[in-house]
């Protein structure tokens, strides 16, 4: 089983639902060294390492490796899936062992960042997230 920090659609439980059929276990995080930033014209965030930030989230709890190859592909190339490192775990409280992951944004996606706009999640869930459902062919 694995366990993954999360920081923006995925908090959502109607997307998790609609990738992985259920609403796995979780628990609020805050994880050191890393970022949320808007992307231009993107409805979603990315999060890149910056030694001062801190972003806040959702650990999601016991997914297993089929549930993690389905949301690898939800992510696609814009983003690699990383270990958060032990000092990371243990700032915010995360058992590093098995060691959770996170999606970091490539230099490409990180390319589009826009620091003009915060990502939010409930403007998200507010303007776009029947849309985004729709698209995914969940409801």
């Amino acid at each position: 089983m694995s366990a993954l920090f999360v920081y923006g659609t995925l908090m959502c439980p109607e997307v998790l639902r609609c990738l992985i059929g259920r609403i796995p276990g979780h628990r609020a995080a805050s994880v050191p060294g890393l970022q949320r930033y808007a992307l231009r014209d993107m409805i979603y965030p990315v999060v890149v390492p910056e030694a001062d930030a801190t972003t806040d989230g959702l650990l999601l709890l016991d997914l297993t490796l089929e549930e993690m190859v389905v949301l690898d592909e939800f992510e696609g190339d814009g983003y690699n899936r990383v270990e958060l490192r032990p000092d990371q775990c243990h700032a915010c409280g995360i058992p590093p062992e098995p060691a959770p992951s996170v999606y970091i944004g490539t230099d490409a996606l990180a390319a589009r960042i826009d620091e003009s706009v915060e990502w939010s999640l409930d403007d998200f869930r507010r303007l776009h997230l029947a849309t985004y459902l729709e698209e995914m062919a969940c409801q």
